[in-house]
Formats: C-alpha cells, sequence, structure tokens
C-alpha cells in the first residue's frame, strides 16, 4: 500500500516510497510549516538541531538548579514587588483614586527627566576617585599612575567602536613605554618573551577570579551556550518592534493611559541612556586602569623576577606580601653616641660591642627578633669621627637600608658632624629616583646626663614639662631636631643606662612599628631594583646546560 502525499500546504513533499522521517525544530510546532515547493526557505530541520537545543535547555536547567539558591532569592524579591503592584492598581482603580496617583507619578517623572537633563547637562559625570597606586612602587611608577589618571581623563567612554577602544588602549601602552624609554629607538619592544606571559598568566587569573566571583552562572554556562544567545539576539530587536506597535495603538483602547505611559516611556529612556553612559565610563576605566597597571609592571621591568621570587614577594595585585628577610634598620650617628648601647637594648641583650671607646671601623650586622616584635637586622655603622670621605660611605650604607634610625646623644653640643653626615645622606638618597628614601628617625640617648644631675625620675612628660629635667630633655630634643631637620613626632629621648634602667626603649620600638610598612615597601623596591642590574649568570648557565642536552637528546 502506497503512502497518500499530503496536501502542499504542509511542511514537506511526500515521497512515492516511504514516509519521510519526523523532524523536530526549537521553535513552537506552528512555526516549523515551511512553504512547499521551488520557494522554501531553507532547508527542514534535522534532529541533530532539535538534539543541540535539547542540549542547550538542559545546561540552562542545570545551571538554575546549580545556582537555585539565588534564583529563589531573586524569585522571593521580585514577586512581592510584583504582587504589590498588581494589587495596590486595583485598590486605586475600585476607589476611584486612579487619576489622582497618575497625576502623581507624572510630577514624580518630570522632577526626575528635569535633573538628568541637569546632570547630563555638558556631558559632565562625576567620576570615582582614583584609586591609590601600587604600594610597592617607587617615585618613577608613581608618576607613570599619574599619566595613566590623566589619560583616563582626557578619554572618551568606550562606544560599540571596538577600533577606538583599540586605539586608545594602544596609545596608553605608548605614553607608558615612553615614559621608561624616552631615548629608546622601540620603546614599546622594550620588554622580554617571559615578562609578557608572565603579565598574560597574572591577567588571565585576575579575569577568571573576577568572573568567578562577580558574573552569575558563568561556572555553568558553557561558550557555545553563550553563542546560541548571541546569534539570537535579534529577538530582542522583534520585541522592540512589537512594543513599538502596541504604543501606537494604545491610545486608541485608552488615550489617558497612553498619554502617561509615553511620559513614563521617555524618563526611562533618560535614566537607561544616563545609567549606560555611566556604565561605559566606568568600564573605560577599570580597562584602561588595569592596562596602565599592566604596562607599569612590563615596561618597569618588575616582571624580570623570576616567578617564585615575583609571588612570594607580591600576592596578587593588590596585597602587598612581606618580602623575605627582615628589613635593614641602620643604626648612625658619632662616636659614642650610643648606637651600641641602643642595639643591646633593642635586641634585649648583649649582641654587639658597648664600650667608651670608638668602635670597630666594620659595621656590625645583627638580627634581633624580640618575642611580641617583627623581627629587625640591624647594621651597626662605624662611628662618625669628621673624617673624610666616612659621609660619603654611610651614604652608600644607607641606600642599602630600609630605615635610618639616627642616634645623636642629648648632652653634645658638637653636632656639625651629624648635619653634614645627614646632608650627604640625603643628597645621595635623592638622586635615585626609582625608590623611596627609608623613613628617619631620631633617638636621643644620655638624657639621665643632662642637668639637674641628681635628679632622675622619670617618666617626663616633655610635651607640657614640669620639672627642670623635663624642660631640659625638651629643650634638648627641640634643638637636635632643629639642627638635623627631623620632625618632632620621629624623635625618642632614651636612657640607655643599664644601672638606672631602660628608658623609653619601647617607645622607639613602637615608632620603628609605626614605620615598618614604608621600609618594607622600601625593601620590596629594592628587590625590583636589584633583580634589574645586570645578567644573572647562574640563569645563564642553567639555559644552556638545559638547551645543550636537550640538543644532545635530539640529534642521539
Amino acid at each position: 500500500m502506497r503512502w497518500a502525499a499530503p496536501p502542499v500546504s504542509t511542511c514537506a513533499i511526500s515521497r512515492p516510497v516511504a514516509p519521510p522521517p519526523r523532524t523536530r525544530s526549537a521553535l513552537p510546532s506552528r512555526w516549523r510549516c515551511r512553504k512547499a515547493g521551488p520557494g522554501a526557505e531553507g532547508p527542514p530541520v534535522t534532529e541533530a538541531e532539535s538534539g543541540k537545543f535539547r542540549t542547550r535547555l538542559r545546561l540552562v536547567w542545570r545551571g538554575l538548579v546549580a545556582n537555585w539558591r539565588e534564583v529563589a532569592v531573586a524569585f522571593c524579591l521580585v514577586v512581592p514587588q510584583v504582587v504589590l503592584l498588581v494589587l495596590g492598581l486595583l485598590w486605586l482603580f475600585s476607589h476611584g483614586v486612579m487619576l489622582v496617583w497618575l497625576g502623581f507619578a507624572a510630577a514624580c517623572a518630570g522632577v526626575a527627566a528635569l535633573l538628568l537633563r541637569r546632570l547630563r547637562a555638558g556631558d559632565v559625570l562625576p567620576a570615582p576617585p582614583p584609586p591609590h597606586p601600587d604600594s610597592a612602587w617607587g617615585p618613577r611608577e608613581r608618576a607613570a599612575w599619574e599619566k595613566v589618571q590623566d589619560f583616563i581623563t582626557r578619554t572618551p567612554a568606550f562606544s560599540e567602536d571596538t577600533d577606538a577602544a583599540r586605539a586608545s588602549v594602544t596609545a596608553l601602552v605608548e605614553e607608558i613605554a615612553r615614559h621608561y624609554g624616552p631615548d629608546a629607538a622601540e620603546p614599546l619592544a622594550r620588554f622580554t618573551v617571559p615578562e609578557a606571559l608572565l603579565l598574560a598568566e597574572r591577567t588571565a587569573r585576575r579575569l577568571r577570579v573576577a568572573l568567578l566571583q562577580a558574573v552569575p552562572f558563568s561556572h555553568a554556562v558553557t561558550v557555545s551556550t553563550a553563542l546560541w544567545w548571541y546569534r539570537r539576539r535579534g529577538l530582542i530587536d522583534l520585541a522592540a518592534k512589537a512594543y513599538d506597535v502596541y504604543r501606537v495603538f494604545r491610545p486608541v483602547v485608552n488615550p489617558l493611559s497612553a498619554v502617561f505611559g509615553e511620559l513614563r516611556e521617555h524618563v526611562t529612556q533618560d535614566v537607561m541612556a544616563f545609567g549606560a553612559e555611566r556604565l561605559r565610563r566606568t568600564i573605560t576605566r577599570l580597562v584602561l586602569e588595569e592596562t596602565g597597571r599592566g604596562a607599569i609592571d612590563l615596561y618597569s621591568g618588575r616582571l624580570r623576577i623570576d616567578e617564585a621570587k615575583f609571588e612570594a614577594a607580591r600576592a596578587g595585585t593588590e596585597t602587598t606580601a612581606p618580602p623575605p628577610g627582615p628589613p635593614r634598620i641602620l643604626l648612625a650617628g658619632q662616636v659614642n653616641a650610643g648606637k651600641s648601647s641602643l642595639a643591646n637594648a633593642l635586641a634585649g641583650e648583649l649582641r654587639a660591642v658597648a664600650t667608651p671607646v670608638p668602635g670597630p671601623e666594620a659595621a656590625l650586622v645583627l638580627d634581633v627578633a624580640a618575642a611580641g616584635r617583627p623581627t629587625l637586622r640591624l647594621v651597626d655603622a662605624p662611628g662618625l669621627r669628621g673624617e673624610p670621605g666616612e659621609a660619603e660611605a654611610l651614604a652608600s650604607l644607607a641606600a642599602q637600608a630600609d630605615l635610618v634610625l639616627w642616634v645623636s646623644a642629648a648632652n653634645s653640643a658638637a653636632r656639625h658632624i651629624d648635619t653634614q653626615a645627614l646632608a650627604a645622606l640625603r643628597a645621595t638618597l635623592a638622586q635615585d629616583r626609582a625608590l623611596d628614601p627609608p623613613p628617619l628617625l631620631l633617638a636621643v640617648p644620655h638624657i639621665d646626663r643632662l642637668p639637674p644631675f641628681a635628679e632622675w625620675a622619670p617618666p617626663y612628660d616633655i610635651a607640657r614639662p614640669a620639672t627642670p629635667k623635663a624642660r631640659r630633655i625638651h629643650d634638648a630634643v627641640a634643638a637636635i631636631g632643629a639642627d638635623l631637620a627631623i620632625a618632632e613626632a620621629d624623635i625618642v629621648p632614651v636612657c640607655l643606662d643599664a644601672r638606672k634602667g631602660l628608658y623609653n626603649v619601647d617607645l622607639v620600638w613602637a615608632l620603628i612599628a609605626a614605620r615598618l610598612e614604608q621600609a618594607q615597601t622600601r625593601q620590596l623596591q629594592r628587590a625590583f631594583a636589584e633583580s634589574r642590574q645586570g645578567l644573572d649568570l647562574a640563569q645563564v648557565l642553567r639555559q644552556a646546560t638545559t638547551a645543550g642536552r636537550a640538543l644532545f637528546s635530539a640529534l642521539r
């Protein structure tokens, strides 16, 4: 028995042998019917396409199930608002106050429209304050970051024109490259391949974390599902056109509702345009800031440290971890000023030679690890005598220090040696634009030797001195601070005589702890600067050995 062909208006043409296999489509059944004959639009939907659609539906369902808590929260928040809106409109209509509410809504919409127009006047939008630069950056990096912020203020918000956005990003990278290589022939190419790979890896890691934390369903929706929705973005335009048709015929049904609806539509469009503009500006700032950070790290040479050292020095993007090893604290001052006694007092036990005669010529280095206090590496520099060349030698030691603790005796008025050495030290440190200068603190020992000599009854309030001893200590601290150009907040008077009892050593510890973050920042800057100096011959030897082994294995 032969199978009879269906009418021409159905979905397919019959064959004389057997009925064709039934197909399914992603669209409803009433849309699957195609006109038969030469004018048919496209091939029939296959079972493979139908299976892909079902697969996408399952993926979406799995995403909803995997995030059922978020879906439930959204449902619980949205449904009461919708129910309240419907019931409220019914109540207004039943009590005859619908027109009053519509008038109030129109007035609010008009005020909102005026405020939005004033905000949009001149295209001036309040910009968020720029974020602070990386705490491990030096003066040169901070100057580059200021150029990034200035570039962002001069750049218009990104639009759908990807070429303009790409040009802005390229121009920013070129500006940062010229900042670090103003005389280079090709400043854009002043980086190594491992640096570029490490930068790409860090950027990809940050992007992955941002997606997982801020984008719903990013861990469940596949790329194929996203592409499927993107290809059907035309449905949004179709819905917008249908709504425009509804707006045309709405005045025929209810003219008053149509008038208020158009007012609401106008305000809504202004709000959406305003929000879209702010969103574009925010995206522009985020993209350019991330680009600027990456360019600064790339062209400053900070990525030349191998990955293990880099991750040990900087954990993530914003959080700076303490560098390996304790900060270096340089103890400097004249001979017999009390440097070694202060080192012993900070250490809690005798670690350095402390005698009334001049100390050894070489600087003494000792690690101090007191319980409940940060570990420090004290460098006790040779005492100053005013001899030629010693100020320059001390300045070279200060260049390798993370904090300078100057020691000047309260009972000594001869401070010209201190002022000359500090002037040379400051001049040397100011020449290095890649590093922040180390914090400078001042300890003033021997306050117990100030007159009246028989009085020693600590503690003394030198901010409001009430006794002759306190006034003499106050005057000595003020005079020494003025001569050495050190702020009073960075000065601590101390007594280091064990027979009279240590006094204010805890305040020295507290002052060091308050400047410890600055010291660790400088230590990290020194680590980056030292990594850029010259070639690592040991690393080159390891690379050559590995390459030779690989070549030998290939030729064997």
